[in-house]
């Protein structure tokens, strides 16, 4: 019909855009694009090129030219567009998470919490060991308060000279951090407060509970919740967060533990194609939520950091994922959110990841809308991902297998309406097979 030309107006050659990934970006009835990204040539990226269906005209593509994320060829990328987004994903690209930090040093820093009230700790003795120094005893007077109590504690604590150390009262609570030659230093620490010796709360890392935790700190203390002593499942971490964002007053809720990855490297993860305005697009990584709770044991990373992504769907307000045998869903209703919202409690919204469980080798590599769920498919298997009552939840998600027969791994099957066509492929001919889901029994 005409030729395809550059936001320059020259025509392309005949050759440069061989061996492109082809895909179309199907917006509204006015608003329609035919997009390419062609193979990488030797060190050279592959360039992402869109034209506009109606009238030809090239579009301008920010960042489309040899960028980072296009390492491969046609049969590498797969295409999904969302409304005014098109999401771009690479089978090449493994997957990675962030550094996680390490500034964190156990048993470096120390709280100590006067509990009870103040009639109760009048008159009372209290003694600190730091470090393997014990304070002399320290008597409160009648009628102290508990300013004067944490004071003259903390001038015991001081007097020991134990290197490094820094004492700092909020609140009803001391707290103590070493840091020698600049580099944060472990201590132990104990304590003994009243005759009942239930006057002065003592904790490092972790609490045994909430009620441990002092009403003032400073900002960003992460303190271990342990609930059970048996079961590292059950632990959960708490941050403080302070009103005027240095220390003081302020509250807790919960946290991401300490010296943990706070999420997902966009570099590797699919990009997205923006659609900026008419005949304007941006290619970019995606700002992926962070893991905000939690550790590796409570709210694991997505299964597919390591390896990489096959194909990108949508379903059900949840932006979907293939990656090997697993099937990865996000958040309900957000679309970038691959981690759950708590690791204390589990909803229904929370991401889902759950594996085909297959005793066959099993890589999927495309996906379909069905009545009864989502059809998935493999080389040698075909599965059904389901819930029995409502939508896919994490609780609910069940997959089975449905079926065992060969197909293409290369050429995605077809929804004709009534079935699903797919086809299997041998040197010498092709098969067309057919699939119509009948139910889950």
């Amino acid at each position: 019909i005409s030729k395809l030309k550059n936001t320059g107006g020259t025509d392309f050659s005949g050759t440069q855009l061989d061996g492109a990934k082809w895909f179309y970006i199907n917006r509204d009835a006015t608003t329609s694009y035919i997009g390419c990204i062609t193979p990488k040539v030797g060190n050279t990226n592959g360039s992402l090129y869109v034209w506009n269906a109606g009238t030809g005209a090239a579009c301008t593509i920010t960042n489309g030219n040899a960028h980072s994320y296009l390492t491969g060829a046609k049969t590498n990328y797969d295409v999904l567009t969302v409304q005014d987004k098109t999401i771009i994903t690479n089978n090449l690209v493994t997957v990675t998470t962030l550094p996680a930090p390490t500034d964190f040093v156990a048993q470096s820093r120390g709280t100590l919490l006067l509990s009870g009230k103040i009639e109760q700790m009048q008159g009372e003795t209290f003694s600190v060991t730091v470090a393997g120094s014990t304070t002399s005893a320290y008597t409160a007077p009648t009628d102290a308060d508990f300013d004067q109590i944490l004071d003259d504690l903390e001038t015991k604590i001081n007097a020991l000279s134990i290197s490094g150390l820094t004492v700092t009262k909020h609140g009803t609570s001391l707290q103590l951090d070493r840091v020698v030659s600049s580099t944060r230093t472990a201590f132990t620490l104990s304590a003994k407060g009243g005759d009942d010796n239930e006057r002065l709360v003592v904790f490092q890392d972790w609490a045994s509970n909430e009620s441990w935790l002092p009403p003032n700190s400073f900002h960003n203390h992460v303190v271990t919740i342990v609930n059970s002593p048996l079961y590292d499942e059950d632990n959960y971490y708490a941050k403080f967060v302070a009103d005027n964002g240095a220390a003081g007053s302020g509250y807790w809720k919960e946290s991401l533990g300490n010296n943990q990855s706070p999420g997902l490297t966009a570099a590797t993860m699919p990009h997205r194609l923006l659609n900026t305005g008419t005949n304007a697009f941006t290619l970019e990584p995606i700002t992926w939520g962070d893991r905000k709770v939690g550790d590796d044991l409570t709210n694991l990373h997505p299964s597919f950091v390591g390896k990489t992504i096959k194909k990108t769907f949508w379903h059900d307000t949840r932006l979907g994922f293939l990656s090997e045998d697993n099937v990865i869903l996000s958040r309900a209703k957000e679309p970038y959110e691959l981690y759950a919202v708590s690791a204390r409690t589990h909803t229904a919204g929370d991401p889902i990841d759950v594996n085909c469980a297959s005793t066959r080798p099993t890589k999927l590599h495309s996906v379909k809308p069905a009545r009864q769920g989502l059809i998935l498919f493999s080389k040698n298997q075909q599965f059904i991902i389901y819930a029995d009552n409502g939508p896919l939840t994490p609780q609910s998600t069940k997959i089975r297998a449905i079926s065992n027969m060969e197909m293409s791994d290369t050429v995605d099957p077809i929804d004709i309406g009534t079935h699903f066509n797919f086809i299997s492929k041998t040197p010498n001919f092709v098969r067309v097979f057919a699939m119509q889901p009948k139910g889950l029994g």
